[in-house]
């Protein structure tokens, strides 16, 4: 009976039965070896395959609230590892979560970085958050920042006599 070792190391194998445990493992590609013993004058027999163990995506930094001063521009971004990421930004105004597409107003609706074109003061209070998927599951989806936008004032002076 042979035996399976694995390199490089961050991925369990039975040694005996080359039953494979992946979760937990750092993410990579891994060579295993089965090794039958010399038998009959015969030296070893060595059977190779690779395995690639693929990372969930994971948030590392999620958006933060951001102020403007209308008519100023507005971005939230997001930071995230995975394998083969994909991102749907989301908006809230009041009446549930919608996905959101590119238009006048928002671009990088399918990146990391959402960019606001001079949103409306009626967009003050909006929140906005992302939905990260990859090649494996699941997706996540980051904490929502809220968008204000302050208008411009005029102040005007007097004085009481």
């Amino acid at each position: 009976n042979g035996t399976f070792s694995i390199s490089p190391t961050g991925l369990f194998i039975d040694t005996e039965t080359g039953t494979i445990y992946p979760y937990g493992a750092t993410p990579g590609t891994y060579t295993i070896t089965y090794t039958i013993p010399p038998t009959g004058g015969c030296g070893d027999v060595h059977y190779e395959t690779q395995v690639t163990i693929l990372s969930a995506p994971e948030i590392l930094d999620h958006p933060v609230d951001m102020s403007v001063l209308y008519p100023e521009n507005a971005f939230f971004d997001v930071t995230a590892i995975g394998d083969n990421l994909t991102y749907q930004w989301q908006v809230n105004d009041g009446s549930g979560w919608k996905n959101i597409y590119d238009n006048e107003v928002y671009t990088g609706t399918d990146t990391d970085f959402l960019h606001l074109t001079s949103p409306d003061v009626t967009m003050n209070g909006y929140f906005y958050r992302v939905i990260v998927s990859g090649t494996c599951e699941p997706p996540v989806t980051s904490n929502p920042a809220m968008l204000t936008v302050i208008t411009k004032t005029k102040y005007s002076t007097y004085k009481h006599q």
